[in-house]
């Protein structure tokens, strides 16, 4: 296996030929607070996409940014992750995620423990909901509650559901932050063959997906029981 040096931030790492900018960072397993790519759809080994705008960097060279989860690594590369380029597309691919999330974070059952809330505190993304936004009804159907108020389309749940465990209880329909990911029956998760096993739980990022809570008498809907 061929190897290449690259530099990022300063840092020189090398990894095998044929990987992507992300996976070269993930395997040189740089520990360094500078060195940072953050990523949003991302799952290693199971979804290695990450159309969410986060995960960019800048290389020495190129013009436009560059998608860190899929562009190749070259020998002499040099990669910036947090230049001022880089730091302006982040803010304004969160500020759009944003928009379309049900921030009530305190409330949430992920917070303090959500993807999207560590990255919003890090670039100071505040966000404004898109007025005139109507709340979906939250799916409470079974064990697993979706609150599609909170989800960011990032696919995570339906990737793990069909590729990973086989199922396939939740698709997506449509792209990027439109589109609409649903359990593919009309009636909800319990009408699908779902096998409560969690995966999409594990898997979200933010606090789109949670366990009923039986133990407060009822499910756990933002932090109060129902």
């Amino acid at each position: 296996m061929d190897f290449i040096r690259i530099n990022v931030n300063g840092i020189d790492i090398s990894a095998p030929e044929g990987m992507s900018i992300l996976r070269a960072v993930q395997h040189a397993d740089i520990k360094y607070a500078d060195v940072d790519i953050p990523t949003l759809y991302y799952l290693r080994d199971i979804k290695e996409i990450d159309d969410s705008g986060v995960c960019v960097v800048e290389v020495a060279g190129k013009q436009e940014l560059v998608q860190a989860w899929s562009y190749p690594i070259c020998e002499g590369m040099k990669v910036l992750t947090e230049s001022e380029r880089v730091v302006t597309a982040r803010k304004g691919a969160l500020e759009k995620i944003m928009s379309i999330h049900d921030r009530d974070c305190v409330n949430c059952v992920r917070t303090a423990n959500c993807e999207l809330q560590t990255l919003a505190q890090k670039y100071d993304i505040k966000g404004e909901k898109i007025v005139g936004d109507e709340k979906e009804n939250i799916d409470e159907s079974s064990i697993v509650i979706r609150d599609s108020n909170k989800c960011i389309r990032c696919k995570r749940c339906v990737t793990v559901c069909e590729s990973v465990q086989g199922i396939g209880a939740i698709s997506a329909i449509g792209d990027g932050l439109n589109a609409k990911i649903a359990p593919v029956s009309e009636d909800g998760l319990v009408a699908t063959d779902c096998v409560n096993c969690g995966q999409c739980i594990t898997t979200c990022p933010v606090g789109a997906l949670y366990e009923k809570d039986n133990i407060r008498g009822g499910s756990y809907n933002h932090g109060r029981s129902v």
